[in-house]
């Protein structure tokens, strides 16, 4: 007997939807380059999704007019069900990363 061992078991199974949603963004400089922005989108439909939102929040750094960096709280929930499929989740962390304008 390996008393180490683990027991593993993996199960996985994939869907794949779209929905239409509505959404709106903010910007606010504070300081010099400084910025504060926050990001929301709601929707859903009874033939897809039933209901989801998404929100993020968080204060940036312009470098210049084409970089930036942010970093910020980010949540979303997401309520799908098809048949045997269930997806009823909200994610949520910080979030950090690099804005480049093309």
């Amino acid at each position: 007997l390996d008393f180490l061992r683990v027991p593993s078991a993996s199960y996985g199974k994939s869907e794949g939807w779209a929905d239409p949603a509505i959404g709106a963004r903010f910007r606010f400089n504070f300081a010099d380059n400084w910025y504060f922005s926050t990001i929301g989108f709601i929707g859903g439909t009874s033939t897809r999704s039933d209901f989801f939102w998404d929100l993020f929040g968080g204060v940036g750094y312009s470098f210049n007019e084409r970089y930036s960096a942010f970093a910020g709280y980010r949540a979303m929930k997401v309520d799908y069900s098809h048949g045997n499929f269930l997806y009823n989740v909200v994610q949520q962390g910080p979030v950090m990363g690099l804005n480049i304008r093309f």
